[in-house]
């Protein structure tokens, strides 16, 4: 019957290049205790259970004090959660030109709108080594 051979093998898949640069360096190296006020911040989504889902809670910690700076709970989990606390942090704390913001890897906080607003500020971005919640476990 002429028919082709048939292939058992799987075929292998091309991944796209991303055009961003998802490089995530860990500054932090679990070093918790800074000496003083406002050289560290470090941030996390909490999932909160209610009747009907999940609403989401975003913090933002000073690392010296370990006091809430800014926080927030929303029914969704947005990158404009985040930049909406950023905003609110800068303003009321007017950082110094060295803050080091730390966070988990998550997509609200890798985003480019969360990057544009740091090197915009001049803030330096750390984030914790994937799969390894102990880089970020203070907040």
């Amino acid at each position: 019957m002429n028919l082709p051979k048939m292939s058992t093998t799987k075929p292998n898949f091309l991944y796209a290049k991303l055009k961003v640069s998802l490089a995530c360096p860990n500054h932090l190296n679990q070093q918790f205790n800074p000496t003083k006020p406002n050289p560290v911040w470090t941030s996390d989504i909490s999932y909160i259970p209610v009747n009907n889902g999940f609403v989401y809670l975003c913090v933002i910690l000073d690392l010296y004090s370990r006091k809430v700076i800014a926080w927030k709970v929303r029914t969704r989990i947005t990158t404009s959660l985040v930049l909406d606390r950023l905003q609110t942090a800068s303003d009321k704390c007017k950082p110094a030109q060295l803050l080091l913001f730390h966070t988990d890897r998550g997509t609200q906080y890798t985003s480019s709108e969360i990057r544009q607003f740091l090197d915009h500020h001049s803030l330096t971005y750390s984030y914790s080594k994937k799969g390894y919640p102990w880089d970020n476990a203070v907040t």
